[in-house]
């Protein structure tokens, strides 16, 4: 993921895996692994122009991809949930396929009931399709902190269902 310039490390030889990714950073990193090159500007009140990543949100903005946790905030430095996470690849994934994946739920997280509503579908769904993993094969933590290690992983994921196509 480094050598394809998609994760970037947090120092010149440090990758730090168990680190939290904020919602920023993903954002960045799915936008890289997608190639989007829309030119607009973000309308979020919390994104200004010159801070590193503004491009990167406006562009996911854009196509689909993520969303404000308003409509005028994004929360940039926010650290970014497991469940938004499985949203936002769900999104990049029907973007680079360019329909909407119905979910057939094959295996059911015991906490997935502590998911937001509109997080649910993207969770099964990113699971099946092998994009994301719970925690344990039963527990997936919506609501917690993703690592840098696991969006690696979801990159990865979604790279190689990517260059099947």
């Amino acid at each position: 993921m480094s050598a394809k310039h998609l994760i970037q490390g947090v120092g010149l030889r440090k990758f730090d895996p168990n680190r939290s990714v904020t919602r920023a950073e993903f954002t960045a990193m799915l936008t890289r692994l997608l190639g989007l090159e829309v030119k607009s500007s973000t309308v979020f009140t919390d994104v200004s122009a010159d801070q590193w990543y503004a491009e990167e949100v406006a562009q996911a903005v854009e196509a689909g991809i993520v969303h404000g946790v308003s409509e005028t905030r994004f929360a940039p430095e926010a650290l970014i949930s497991r469940q938004e996470m499985a949203v936002m690849v769900m999104r990049a994934y029907e973007y680079v396929n360019g329909k909407k994946v119905e979910s057939k739920p094959v295996i059911q997280f015991g906490d997935l009931s502590t998911a937001a509503s509109w997080a649910r579908e993207s969770i099964i769904t990113a699971q099946v399709l092998g994009l994301i993993q719970g925690r344990s094969d039963r527990n997936f933590d919506p609501g917690g902190s993703a690592t840098r290690a696991e969006g690696a992983m979801v990159l990865h994921n979604l790279l190689e269902i990517k260059n099947e196509k």
